[in-house]
This record gives structure tokens, sequence and C-alpha cells, in this order.
């Protein structure tokens, strides 16, 4: 800046009586602020006094290169380390419920949830639609078995194949008198149930179906067999599909549905693209036979390749906008390549200390980790920032480390401060936002180390540059022009402009919404949703998140407990509210069901057992029919028990449901689906010892109520804390005046989103933490400047440098689809651009002490 122009403005500022605040230093300066002070003889008087004082103190060269060549050997590590990982794969997480929180207090019921969502992230249902109702059942068939022989597939869940149909009918077959349907059951404790049974029996031998169970009466005479089988079914879906028509659409496009466990982990990034072109192949391959025939599909699957693709497009839009616009900046104000390098070697550092730290912790990193951590780059270019523009600012003599001694203070306030923020977000429940928490600690960490270990020794010489960058000339212009209005402000005005801020804020926090709805947190394409939602018609309780769980103490009575639970829920299918339920109940009862059920038999008919005689003879069987049921019926109860359950292939599609023997106690689940919601299950069970009701989305809701308003003290708190911090550095006017700018923008922050109807969550408060620890570094920096008696005009240069890169990184996480980095970006973005708008004004009132 020419001579006669600073002059001018000192002149001016003079007659604001607005110290130098050049406290304690030996030098004599006209009445300026510390912000203007930029003349380079003072400063060079400045710098000679403190490098006498820092060369006395100095720590060996050689101790400095041993941190340094500690430091190379570190990062080294981290990078073959994370090299490694990556090549051996297995790394990258997609996985949308890594990011969910786990069930408080209750670690049975969260290893449960765990089970459960982990095979339900594995299913994927089908539809397969043609006009023709015929047409549709073969296409449904062909799609079965065409699924059934993928590699991709480990086992159908709608087409059971002939060697486990014989699995299932060897273990349960010999076992039709001690297990019986619930019809069957209700029966048998009516007086004088043969006649019945009788009846069923010249029914079923009448029928057209007669030929199906010709082999099967003499051995079952009463078909109590066919009647548990025709309940289970009914059980799984008593809307069941007629002739393979799963439902019919109202164009009238009749729908065959078909479901399958995948073999592939479906979050796999490696396994998503083979499984995707298999899925493409296939859907094409029946498409293109006839233009009548509609085919969808429903799972996590496409939801997980669809997320791991906008992230990584969004990663990609983050970090390449941000590096570039930091690196378009940092060589628009400095003009060397240089720096630019210099600047972007700590944000480097930092990412890869950030990733290996992250996976040493977690075995892994998520996707949305690395977008989020894209974000790193506007935050940890403050350090070298901060640095360079000394650097740039100083004229013709420097000296590293004093510069970095003289600003040391503000960095470590500031990175303090910051971390803390971040830090924060490891409070909350979720494991995604740990992770984050995680990523940026250590990443902003290791490139503040990275700017005090090795940017001293790269900038060893001064500048060759002795003009002010324009940036510069600008700020200085419009802070000059701005105290000079506020000095001239009447007080009319002010407190009117003051009442105006206050009723803004007080307005628009009285309009604040929150939402606490877990599913803010989706946001899938629209698409996909649409051809989910119409895939769920047939799925008939397949993928539904609600479950219900039974623990107990002993086995027997785990088993006890599921039949009561079951007895307790066949009310709700026969009033519709539930459609389907599954259970382990019908197809492993306890040992007490069973002999109920062998009692119930006997004394229906071996107190008659001529009537027995007479009747089957009377209906054509021969006498050996009655004799062997009679006969059956005395036999001793040989117990279906869990061991031979589990190693019986008639076990393999129900084997989810088994928890298992756990630290905390037998334990299996019921999964449900239907209009039953919590408020009427929670009362219709709450008698039932050992059981109780999870539904994933209310459960999570839930949590995520509770850690908002636990994380609204926390902000009040953490605040209270970085106040108390500023006020013993700068006392209490001046530590008042640092944090004022931070709070006053988290205010007008969600006073904004309370006016413009933005609904606010967990996520948004917790990122009120990252406003407060980072938009306080701009007054951080300029107190410290002022008790170092150093001139502002660096540390102005680096605070807009700063402040642009933040904004900009977080302005383009705004931009993103994914909900939790949309939330983070959109409240901090508002919240850094108020912070360092309002940074200037504790300077205009009155500098720290």
């Amino acid at each position: 800046m020419p001579q006669e122009h600073v002059g001018s403005h000192e002149t001016q500022l003079a007659c604001f009586g607005v110290d130098s605040g050049l406290h304690g230093m030996a030098v004599s300066q006209p009445a300026a602020p510390f912000f203007f002070e930029n003349r380079v003889d003072q400063f060079n008087a400045v710098l000679r006094i403190s490098n006498r004082h820092l060369d006395m103190h100095a720590h060996p060269i050689t101790h400095r290169r041993n941190v340094s060549v500690l430091w190379g050997i570190i990062l080294c590590g981290a990078l073959l380390f994370t090299g490694y990982r990556f090549m051996r794969g297995g790394v990258l997480d997609t996985s949308l419920l890594s990011l969910l929180p786990a069930s408080e207090g209750d670690p049975l019921l969260t290893q449960a949830n765990d089970l459960l969502s982990r095979r339900a992230s594995h299913l994927l249902a089908f539809v397969i639609g043609h006009p023709d109702p015929e047409k549709t059942a073969e296409l449904g068939r062909r799609l079965n078995a065409e699924l059934s022989q993928s590699k991709f597939v480990r086992h159908s869940l709608t087409d059971v194949p002939p060697e486990q149909q014989k699995a299932f009918y060897d273990e349960y077959f010999p076992r039709r008198y001690q297990m019986l349907s619930v019809r069957d059951r209700q029966i048998l404790q009516r007086p004088n149930a043969l006649p019945y049974f009788a009846g069923r029996l010249t029914e079923a031998l009448y029928s057209p179906a007669s030929s199906f169970f010709k082999g099967l009466i003499p051995r079952d005479p009463f078909l109590f067999f066919p009647e548990l089988v025709r309940s289970w079914m009914e059980m799984a879906a008593p809307e069941s599909a007629h002739e393979g028509i799963a439902f019919v659409d109202p164009d009238g496009r009749s729908y065959a549905f078909a479901a399958v466990e995948l073999a592939l982990d479906p979050f796999d990034s490696k396994g998503q693209d083979r499984m995707m072109d298999w899925l493409t192949a296939l859907r094409a391959r029946f498409t293109t036979e006839d233009s009548q025939i509609r085919m969808y599909s429903s799972g996590v699957l496409p939801f997980a390749v669809a997320e791991r693709l906008r992230t990584e497009r969004e990663m990609t839009l983050v970090s390449l906008g941000s590096l570039l616009g930091v690196l378009a900046l940092t060589g628009f104000v400095f003009a060397s390549p240089r720096a630019i390098l210099l600047a972007a070697l700590p944000i480097s550092v930092g990412f890869v200390m950030a990733a290996a730290a992250t996976i040493l912790w977690f075995g892994t990193i998520h996707m949305i980790t690395f977008a989020f951590g894209s974000s790193l780059i506007g935050v940890a270019i403050d350090y070298p920032v901060l640095y360079l523009s000394h650097h740039r600012m100083t004229g013709g003599e420097w000296n590293p480390r004093l510069a970095l001694r003289r600003i040391m203070p503000g960095l470590l306030l500031g990175a303090l401060t910051t971390l803390l923020g971040y830090a924060a977000l490891s409070l909350a429940p979720f494991p995604g936002l740990r992770q984050m928490a995680l990523f940026s600690s250590v990443g902003l960490a290791s490139a503040l180390i990275t700017v005090l270990v090795w940017l001293p020794g790269f900038l060893t010489r001064a500048t060759m540059q002795t003009h002010e960058p324009r940036l510069v000339i600008w700020e200085q212009t419009f802070l000059v022009a701005m105290i000079h209005r506020w000095n001239h402000v009447r007080r009319e005005t002010l407190a009117f402009f003051s009442i105006g801020i206050l009723l803004f804020i007080v307005g628009g926090l009285g309009k604040l919404r929150v939402n606490d709805d877990i599913r803010c947190l989706q946001r899938p394409a629209e698409a996909l949703a649409a051809e989910s939602a119409f895939v769920q018609r047939g799925m008939k309780g397949f993928g539904d998140s609600r479950f219900i769980l039974v623990r107990a103490e002993t086995l027997e009575d785990l088993l006890q407990r599921q039949d009561a639970l079951q007895e307790r829920l066949q009310s709700f299918l026969t009033a519709g509210t539930l459609t389907s339920v599954q259970s382990l109940a019908p197809f492993l009862p306890s040992m007490q069901r069973q002999r109920d059920d062998r009692a119930l038999l006997q004394q229906a008919f071996l107190a008659h057992p001529e009537s027995v005689r007479h009747t089957l003879t009377a209906l054509g069987l021969s006498a050996d029919v009655a004799r062997h049921f009679l006969e059956d019926l005395r036999r001793p109860v040989v117990f279906l028990s869990l061991e031979d359950w589990l190693r019986s292939p008639a076990s393999q599609m129900l084997r989810a449901l088994w928890i298992g023997d756990t630290a905390h106690g037998f334990a299996s689940a019921v999964l449900i689906s239907g209009k039953a919601d919590s408020s009427q299950l929670i009362p219709a069970l709450k008698d039932l010892p050992g059981v109780r009701f999870f539904d994933q989305m209310e459960e999570y809701t839930a949590l995520f109520r509770r850690y908002r308003r636990l994380s609204v003290g926390l902000i009040g708190m953490a605040y209270v804390v970085v106040w108390a911090l500023m006020m013993v550095r700068y006392g209490v006017k001046g530590g008042t005046l640092v944090t004022a700018p931070s709070v006053g923008a988290i205010l007008l922050t969600f006073a904004l989103f309370g006016w413009c109807h933005v609904p606010v969550h967990l996520i948004h408060c917790l990122s009120a933490l990252l406003v407060l620890s980072m938009g306080i570094d701009y007054t951080i920096y300029f107190a410290e400047s002022a008790r170092a008696g150093m001139p502002a005009a660096p540390t102005f240069l680096a605070v807009t440098l700063c402040a642009t890169t933040a904004l900009l990184s977080f302005g383009l996480l705004a931009l993103c689809r994914t909900p939790v980095l949309s939330s983070i970006g959109m409240t901090v973005f508002c919240g850094m651009a108020l912070a360092f708008l309002l940074s200037p004004f504790p300077y205009v009132l009155g500098k720290p002490s």
C-alpha cells in the first residue's frame, strides 16, 4: 500500500481514539488499530527485539531435525498402511446400516437388531407381471428357477428345492401327532371332536385332490400333517398367492413374487458392480422376450449401489471443488507456485493420517466419511495460510521460527476449539458421526503438526514481493469505512438496529420446527423408492423393520414364551391388522406344547377307540389304518430338540430367527408385518414375560429425539466453557467480545432456519458446535495478533482466506444430496459466513486486553 494512503488511514483512526494495542513493546507507535499497523520499519523493529529473545531460547537445530524426520517416518508408515489395506480390499464401507446407532440399554436387543438387519440387507425381492395370469404364473416359475441356479444367490426364499422339501417332510411328518395346527387344537378341546375330523377326511377322499392324499391317508388318516403345513403357510402370509399370483395391479396386470438371499455382501463395493450387472442382464432377458412383461426388484442392493455412486460423485465434487478453489485463491493472493504446494502439503498429510487412523480404529472407512472429510480442505488450510500470510506481509526481513512462535498461541487456541467441535460429534450415538469426528480430528491435528514441524524449514527466506496484496487494501478500506460509520452512528439508529436483530432472532426461533424422524436422514432416488414401494405389495413381510424379541433364562422357557406369543398374535392375524408372522414357535414348539398336543389327541381318540375304527372302516379304509393310528398315539413322545432342528436342512430358511444362547440368555426373534403399530402391539404384549416389541424406525427416532435434546444442553455448556476459556485468556470484556460473533452467528442461523421453515434435527444441533469451534478462530487470530504486538494486515489476510476456503468447502457440502452431509454443510456454511461477517465488530467496539 502506498505510504501516503496508510498515513491517511492512521490519521482517521487516531481521531477515533483506537489504541494500537502494542502493549509492552519498546517501540513508540502512533495511535492506530493493531490490525492496520503494517509499516515495515516499525514491524522490523519488533522483529529485531523478538529475534534476540528467540535466539536466547532456541532449541538445537538437531532436535528440530529429529522431530521432522520422526514425523516423516510416521507419515510413511501411515501411507504404507493405508495403501496396503486398500489393496487388500474390504476397507471401504457403503452400508447405510453402519451409520445407524445401537439400541441403548439392552445389549441383547442390539445384538438381535444387528443380526436381523444383516439378514435383511441380503434379501432381494422381485415381482414379474403380464396381463395373462397363466403367463404370469409361468414367468414366476421360470424366474424362481433361474434365481435358484445363480451363483449370486445363496438360496431362494420362495422356491423350496425338492431335497429341502424332503428334509422338511422327514423332520416333521414323524411328529404329526405332537404338533397341531391352531385350528385342530381348538377343535380337539371340544367334546366329541371325532365327527369334525371324519368330515374332513371324507371331503379329502372325494375331492379333486384325492390323488394327492391317496398315499398320505393310510399313515395320517385324519390329515393332521397337511393341516399343520397349511396353517404354517397362513401364518407366514394369510393372503397367500393363488396359483402363483401375488397381486393384481389396477390396470389388470397380474404379478408373481420371488425372493432370494444374496450370497455376496450387498455393501461390498467390488461385489456390488458384479451383482448389478447380473441383475440388469436378468431383467433384460425377461423383458425383451415380450413387450408386455414387467419386472421390478427391491432390496438393499440397488439402494446401496445408488448411494455409493452418489457419494462418490459428491466426494469428487467437494474434494476437487474445494481443492481447486483453495489452491486458486492461494495462488491469486500469494502469486507463487511454491506457496500453493506448501498450502497443499498439510492438507495431503492430514488426509493420509486421518484415513490411516480411521481404518486402524474402526477397521473400515465409510464413503460418507470420505465425502465429509473433503470439507477438511477448507478447515485444514487455515494453518498454512496463517503462516504464509505472515511470510507474505513481512517485507524484506523474515525469521521462520520467530514468526511461528508469534502465531503459535493463535494456532493452538484455534485448533483446540476446532478439535473440541469435531470431538463433540463423537458424543452422538451414530457410528457414522463418530467416524467423521475421528477422521476430521486426526486430519486437522496432523495438518497443524505439519505446519509446526515442516513449514519453517521450507520457508527460510523472505518473500521477494514487497507490495501488499490487493485483497488487503480492499479489506483495510472496508474496515476504515465501517469504523468511521460506527463511530458516527446515532444511538437511536443503533437501538433500532439492535431491536430489529433481536426481533429477528426471537421470531425465527419461535417459528423453528424440529423433525426427529430418522427417515429424514434418507433421501433415496425417487425411481428406486417408487419401484421398491411397488414390489412391497407382494413382499408380505419380507424386509419389515419391526420384530418382537423373545428371551428367557432357559431354552424351555424361551420356547414356551414363543408359544404364548404365537397365540396372542393369532388374534391380530384373524383381524387382519397383521398380514404375516414369521416365528419359530410352530416349527420348534416347546416340549410342554408337544406333550399337550399329544394329550389332546389321546383324550379325543384313545378314549373312544371303537368309534375311531368304525369311522375309518366306514369310509373304506382298512382296519390296519385305525390300528396303526391308535398305536402311534400310544407311543411315547419323541421331542423335536433344538439341536436336531438346527442340524436339519428344514430349518435353513428360519435359522435367522434364532438369536441363540447369548451372554444375556436364550433369545429368538419374531418378524411381523401389517398395519398394527406399537400403540396396539405393546399393550397387547405387556403381560407376556420376556417379550419386547421393537420398531427400528420408532426406536431410532426416539433416540434421535433424546440426543437432540441433550445436544442443546451440550451446546450451551460448550459455549459457556469456551467463553470462560476466552475470559481467562483475554479478560471479561475481551473474552466476551471474542465469543460474541460465534454466539450471534449460530442464533442468527437457527433463526434463519425458522423463518425459512427448515426443520432442524440432531445433525443441525451438533453442527452448531462446529460453528462455535471454527468461527471463534477468526477473533482468536486477531486477539493473539494484538497480544503479540503484530500488525493485523497478515492476520486479516489469513482470516479472509480461511473464511473463504471454509465457506467454499461447506457450501459444496450443503449442495450434497446425502442428508447428513447437506445438514452439516448448510448449518456450518450459514454460521461460518455470519461469524466471519461479525468478526470485525469486537474490534470496532473495543480491543481485547
